[in-house]
């Protein structure tokens, strides 16, 4: 290794000095540095691996010091190789010092990780890869105290060494590198807001939008772990829009910015914060500038706090109280526009208040037409304005049509229709009919649930590109406050609209004698298209017994292949439905090519899809369960069936589709493939190819590999799987989501998501829903994959202040969402898959106080613990957390009875039934198993890293009681004793009984119960 340093010997202009004894400026100081060390050799310098037996690289001050010809993988512990090298900031240097640290490998192989520390060991900052091209680490942040400070080099794969211990880290492979130290002086702002770390001495700033210049992070008493906090007064209710700006000063400072909307602290263990109305680290363009907007229709104080990311868990009633994080200037630029209310027939943007239109009279057509505009009303500037119509339904043997239409060419507004039944609950939706952007939905009034009171149901038009109303059902804005975080992605396409509504007889479909592929109704598709029959019947036909009625359509492709979906559902209101159906698929010669899986029949809708890989006409059958034997060539030519009314969807897409495997027996194909519960689904990152493997979750070993529909981009795929459909996320904005054949990879099916930023990262299935984890837009969305509909939002950048970027997994049992943050491996955050909000925090890594604190060090950041042994033993709360206090919160704290996790950055997340999550870091050739708590129980080797991962959240014993590894009579009696209703709260014991986690053991649960059965005793 070769040392080389400049020599800087010059007058500093007048810049303030920070001492011990506080702040001086106007100070002009002589700064002059040693000529340079002599050259030495790497093998002198190690070991390195610690802070005791850093290099020292002589550099005291300001100036550049350039290490050359050194290695990471050389020394005592070759693959778990450390270099830290030390340099001096004297008292008399202006501070604050801009430091900047440059890492360049010689050797292709090595990926370097490099960490600043300051005197006392405590980690400042890190940085893995310049750039994404660039995987040389480059960092670069200001000093505020004068002191020894340390350059930690580590491979990438051990980004969480010890910096006391030799060979603490993880194996990885080395190489040479050019390591460069800049150090130059800074200026510190005097700011006229300082102080202003907690709620309490916040800086009052008005009533009307605010900009302040220049203001800097890490000037307060509090060094790394400074806040500034504003205070806005609002006279009228308001959108608050706050960017922090960095730009202009460079990238040092990383801001954070919470708002709030009062002063009481937060939960020193979840850190789930009461106030919180909106939080943003990284604004939706991706840049290291934070910007959020929210609505608040209340008359109050709303808090306005910056930090830097990395101290985001903050309590800010308590001053210093929080992590250190990054630190620089940046201006702060407030928007406040008071609201005004406008618009005919406003407010309609809930189904209270709806505009009621007359009665549908029964017996003959009805049309109703209405002018309407979107982007008006009180919501307008909110999460976008939507119109509300309540239609009352009278006779149960029509059909209702709802169009919508741009008033004009021009207009900007692409509608969106939804269909809400009497209770608020979403019945059908469509955004794009034909080739227009006009919405339209035909359904027949049987299949809109109605209360027999009110008979009433509810549709809204709203623009694309903004959220869907989490709850239709909100009254309007002089009644209830806003939701805070309701603002959305903005209030979307906005502009004229003409709506109108019909309602008319049911067409005749599936026309009788239609038994047989001779008489077969013909849909009229040719290898692309939809055919609907509302109202169909088996039992309808010329057979003497209806069971053995058969109901046949036909299909035609001309360009091979094909991917023909049909979907058979019993409207539970019509007066005798066909409660459980069979699909069968032939060929022009009526060989059977496909049918569904007999326990398919049982659910509704049931759906079927095979890839047609040759040009002609094919069929499709439709019968009751049982009647699975008939020939399609010969009229009533069964014993028997179910029977009654249905309706079914016959659709056709044209496109290059895999092929899948022709004929029946694929479920129990998969099955006999996946024997020992669910797999893994991963990505492999790999340049060359996009691969998706079947990993076996135990040993790590690959079964299956099969191609991925796309080309890989980076990690920003995402996979979720079900047990039956395996969900592969397209890359790019707005990508296709795509149903793939879990043994195979055929593309089964396909469409386009525009839901959010459309900046997806991961994916997750949970009881029949898709989980969408938007990194730009800090939230989850949820999708219906089957019926190719969106029906919800979790705002949890928002309403928990989390930060996502990482993995997304799920548990069911009770059911949970798991999301990680990339950039901190610290947070995996446990949230409710129905409202969003944050649940828990997986402690991830050791309490400080399980460990002896640094010297003069009393008690620790968590404060039941500190409590707990302090309170029989004093000296660790008044003098020192020594080793004696760390024996004793092991003994004593929950906190520390924990295993704490390997490290791994949760990049990619999946969970199987419910109690493993499965963490992945596309640097780390392993597999960490973590428990719901957050402590490892397990570990699996990899061939390759993974950049995303699917399981199974629904297998495994979740209602398994008395944990004898099966669910059996024993548990259903505990079960019977859980049972709460809908009104009582779940008692401990009791949790794994609560199915769906509404926090009641009731009839929904039971109602899954059987079907989640294991074993007889």
């Amino acid at each position: 290794m070769k040392t080389t340093r400049d020599i800087s010997v010059g007058t500093v202009a007048p810049l303030p000095i920070r001492t011990p004894h506080g702040v001086v400026r106007g100070m002009s100081v002589l700064l002059a540095f040693a000529p340079a060390l002599p050259a030495a050799t790497a093998e002198v310098n190690e070991p390195n691996d610690t802070l005791a037996t850093a290099t020292t690289t002589g550099l005291v001050g300001l100036g550049t010091i350039t290490v050359t010809d050194a290695r990471v993988g050389d020394g005592d512990w070759p693959e778990r190789d450390v270099d830290i090298y030390s340099f001096v900031i004297g008292e008399l240097i202006p501070l604050p010092v801009v430091l900047t640290v440059e890492v360049v490998s010689s050797d292709p192989q090595l990926d370097a990780f490099l960490r600043l520390f300051d005197g006392s060991g405590a980690e400042l900052t890190n940085n893995d890869d310049r750039t994404f091209l660039d995987r040389d680490p480059h960092l670069q942040t200001y000093l505020l105290a004068s002191g020894t400070y340390y350059v930690g080099i580590s491979t990438s794969t051990s980004p969480h060494y010890d910096n006391t211990t030799d060979g603490s880290g993880r194996p990885g492979t080395g190489g040479t590198y050019t390591m460069s130290i800049f150090t130059k002086s800074g200026a510190l702002p005097d700011s006229r807001f300082e102080p202003n770390d907690y709620i309490y001495s916040a800086s009052p700033i008005g009533t009307e939008s605010f900009t302040a210049v220049g203001e800097f992070i890490g000037d307060g008493d509090h060094g790394r772990r400074d806040v500034d906090i504003y205070r806005l007064t609002l006279d009228d209710p308001a959108r608050i829009e706050v960017e922090v700006r960095t730009k202009l000063y460079g990238s040092m400072l990383d801001p954070a910015v919470r708002l709030r909307n009062c002063e009481d602290g937060i939960s020193e263990r979840t850190y789930v914060d009461p106030c919180l109305l909106g939080a943003d680290d990284d604004r939706p363009n991706g840049s290291h500038e934070a910007a959020i907007a929210v609505g608040v229709l209340e008359h109050h104080d709303v808090y306005i706090m910056v930090s830097g990311a990395g101290n985001r868990r903050y309590d800010p009633a308590t001053s210093g109280s929080g992590e250190m994080g990054s630190v620089g200037y940046y201006d702060l630029v407030v928007t406040v526009t008071y609201l005004e209310h406008s618009g005919i027939d406003e407010p309609n943007d809930s189904t209270p208040m709806a505009i009621h239109l007359s009665p549908f009279v029964t017996g003959r057509p009805e049309v109703v037409e209405i002018e309407g505009f979107i982007g008006d009303g009180p919501y307008a500037q909110f999460e976008g304005d939507r119109d509300f119509y309540e239609v009352t339904m009278l006779d149960e043997t029509r059909f209702l049509t709802v169009d919508v239409a741009a008033e004009s060419i021009d207009s900007a507004l692409d509608p969106v229709v939804v269909l809400y039944d009497f209770q608020g609950r979403p019945v059908a939706s469509n955004d794009n009919f034909g080739d227009s952007v006009d919405a339209r939905l035909v359904l027949p009034v049987a299949c809109i649930p109605v209360d027999p009171d009110v008979v009433s149901a509810y549709v809204m038009v709203m623009g694309t590109k903004q959220r869907f109303p989490n709850d239709p059902n909100r009254p309007d804005v002089d009644e209830v406050i806003i939701p805070p975080h309701a603002l959305g992605d903005g209030p979307g396409s906005t502009g004229p609209y003409h709506l109108t509504l019909s309602v008319g007889s049911v067409d005749p479909c599936g026309g009788e004698p239609n038994d047989i592929l001779s008489t077969a109704t013909n849909t009229g598709i040719v290898d692309q298209g939809s055919y609907v029959c509302s109202r169909g019947w088996i039992g309808d036909g010329p057979c003497e017994d209806p069971e053995l009625d058969a109901d046949m359509w036909s299909v035609n492709v001309v360009h091979a292949p094909a991917l023909l979906r049909v979907e058979v559902a019993a409207c539970r209101s019509q007066p005798e439905p066909l409660d459980y159906s069979l699909i069968r698929v032939f060929d022009s010669n009526g060989v059977e090519l496909t049918d569904t899986d007999p326990e398919a029949a049982y659910t509704t809708p049931n759906i079927l899809q095979i890839i047609l890989g040759s040009s002609g006409t094919y069929y499709i059958g439709v019968t009751g369960r049982s009647n699975y034997r008939y020939d399609p060539q010969v009229p009533c030519s069964v014993r028997y069936g179910y029977h009654g009314e249905y309706d079914i969807l016959i659709a056709l897409t044209q496109g290059s589709h895999r092929a899948a495997p022709p004929g029946s027996g694929q479920a129990a194909a998969r099955t006999e493939a996946i024997q020992d519960g669910s797999p893994l689904f991963a990505t492999r990152l790999d340049d060359t190819a996009a691969m998706i493997e079947v990993v076996d979750p135990g040993t790590g070993d690959v079964t299956v590999t099969f191609s991925a529909p796309e080309p890989r981009f980076s990690a920003s795929e995402g996979l979720a799987y079900d047990g039956t459909h395996l969900y592969y996320v397209g890359v790019g904005q707005y990508p296709k989501l795509y149903q793939l054949d879990p043994l195979t990879g055929a593309v089964l099916d396909e469409f386009l998501l525009w839901v959010g930023s459309g900046y997806y990262s991961d994916a997750t299935m949970l009881d029949g829903e898709l989980y969408l984890l938007d990194y730009r837009g800090r939230s989850v969305h949820v999708i219906d994959p089957i019926y190719q509909r969106f029906t919800r939002t979790l705002r949890l950048g928002s309403s928990s202040g989390i930060t996502v970027g990482g993995g997304l997994a799920a548990l069911a049992g009770p059911d949970r969402l798991y999301v990680a943050d990339a950039f901190d491996t610290r947070s995996i955050y446990e949230v409710d898959p129905q409202s969003g909000l944050l649940t828990n925090v997986l402690p991830p890594l050791p309490s400080d106080c399980c460990v002896p604190g640094d010297e003069n060090t009393s008690c620790c950041a968590d404060v039941d613990c500190c409590q707990e042994v302090c309170s029989i033993d004093a000296y660790c709360c008044d003098w020192e957390w020594d080793g004696v206090c760390a024996e004793e919160a092991n003994d004593l704290c929950e906190v520390c009875a924990t295993t704490p996790r390997l490290g791994n950055r949760p990049i990619a997340l999946a969970g199987i039934g419910a109690s493993t999550l499965y963490v992945g870091d596309w640097e780390s050739q392993s597999l960490e198993l973590i428990d719901r708590a957050g402590s490892n129980i397990g570990e699996t080797p990899l061939a390759t890293p993974i950049g995303s991962l699917a399981g199974e959240a629904s297998v495994g014993p979740s209602a398994d009681f008395d944990r004898d590894g099966d669910i059996d009579l024993l548990d259903y009696a505990i079960l019977q004793r859980c049972f709460t209703g809908t009104e009582g709260i779940v008692n401990p014991g009791c949790e794994p009984g609560d199915r769906n986690g509404d926090g009641h053991v009731d009839l929904p649960d039971f109602a899954v119960f059987p079907n989640a059965a294991t074993g007889p005793l």
